[in-house]
C-alpha cells in the first residue's frame, strides 16, 4: 500500500521513522509542505484552506490508500473535514495526553506545543477527557521547530534558547512528565535531556509515534481485512508512479549534505517536489 505522512516541515520525520520501522513492506510518500512552513502561526481558516490544498494535489498525483497527518496543528483542526472529503484513510498525530497521565506520579505534566495546539479547543477537551486529577501546563514553544529545522540542515541548536524554554519546566520540581506536543520536537530529543540535566525530575518525555505506528498497524490491516487479499491492496492506476520512499516537498531548496545524507539514511531513495 502507498502511505503519506504529511507535515509542514520535516518533523514529521519522526513519525515517518516509527511508522516505517513498524510497517517497512509499504511504499512511503513523505510529505512536506516547506512552502507554506510554519503551520503553527498560521490562522485556523489559512490553515485548513492550506491543508486541503495540500491534500488534495497528493490525492491527485499518488493516490494513496494512507495518510498520516504528521502534525499536532494541523490535525487537531482539519482531521475531520478530510476524512469527509476523500475516500482515503487518515490518521491524525495528536498531543499525547492520555499516556502522560497514565504515567505521572505526581500528577503534574508539561506539554510543549505550538501556539495553534495550545489555543485549540481540541487539546483543552483532550485534557479534560483524559486527564482528570492531573494539572497540566501547556507552553507554547514556536521557536522549537525552526531549532529542529537547522538541526537536521547540520546546523547546530541554539541551547541557550532551549534553556529559555525549558525553564519553566525546570523550576517547577512537581513536573514529572513532559509531552512532546509537536513532531518537530522529538527531533531534538537529545538536546532536551541535555538541558534538562541528568539529575532531573522529569521522569518521562514521550511524544505520538509509537502509538501512531500501532495505529497505522491497526488500520492497514482493517483494510487488508476489508479486501480480503491479506494486506496488499490491489494496484491503482496512479497518475505518477513513486519509488518505495519518496521525500516530496511542495518548494525546491538547496538542501544540505547532511539533511541530504539524514534522508539517505532513512532510506529514501527519491526527493521530489509537487506543485500546489
Amino acid at each position: 500500500m502507498r502511505i503519506v505522512i504529511y507535515d509542514s516541515g520535516v518533523g514529521g520525520l519522526s513519525i515517518y521513522k516509527a511508522v516505517q520501522a513498524a510497517l517497512p513492506e509499504h511504499d512511503y510518500i513523505f510529505l512536506s509542505d516547506n512552502q507554506a512552513f510554519p503551520y503553527g502561526t498560521k490562522s485556523e481558516e489559512d490553515l485548513l484552506n492550506r491543508v486541503h490544498q495540500v491534500t488534495h494535489a497528493v490525492m491527485d498525483h499518488y493516490e494513496p490508500h494512507l495518510v498520516i497527518v504528521a502534525c499536532n496543528t494541523a490535525s487537531t483542526l482539519a482531521l475531520d473535514s478530510l476524512r469527509d472529503t476523500y475516500d482515503a484513510r487518515f490518521i491524525g498525530v495528536v498531543p499525547a495526553i492520555k499516556p502522560a497521565a497514565t504515567l505521572s506520579q505526581t500528577r503534574h505534566i508539561a506539554v510543549l506545543a505550538t501556539p495553534a495546539t495550545v489555543e485549540r479547543p481540541y487539546t483543552k477537551r483532550l485534557i479534560t477527557e483524559h486527564a482528570q486529577g492531573c494539572r497540566v501546563d501547556l507552553i507554547a514553544a514556536p521557536s522549537m521547530v525552526a531549532l529542529a529545522e537547522t538541526k537536521l540542515r547540520g546546523e547546530g541548536v541554539d541551547l541557550a534558547e532551549l534553556e529559555k524554554i525549558m525553564l519553566p519546566i525546570k523550576s517547577d520540581q512537581s513536573i514529572d512528565t513532559l509531552v512532546l506536543a509537536c513532531t518537530h520536537y522529538p527531533l531534538l530529543k537529545p538536546e532536551i535531556k541535555q538541558v534538562l540535566g541528568q539529575d532531573t525530575h522529569v521522569k518521562h518525555i514521550i511524544d505520538s509515534a509509537d502509538a501512531i505506528a500501532r495505529r497505522a498497524m491497526t488500520v492497514l490491516s482493517q483494510m487488508a481485512s476489508e479486501q480480503g487479499d491479506k494486506g496488499q491492496a490491489p494496484p491503482t492506476d496512479a497518475k505518477q508512479r513513486v519509488r518505495q520512499h519518496t521525500a516530496l516537498f511542495t518548494r525546491q531548496e538547496n538542501w544540505s549534505d547532511e539533511f541530504l545524507a539524514y534522508l539517505e539514511k532513512l532510506s529514501f531513495d527519491q526527493i521530489d517536489h509537487i506543485r500546489v
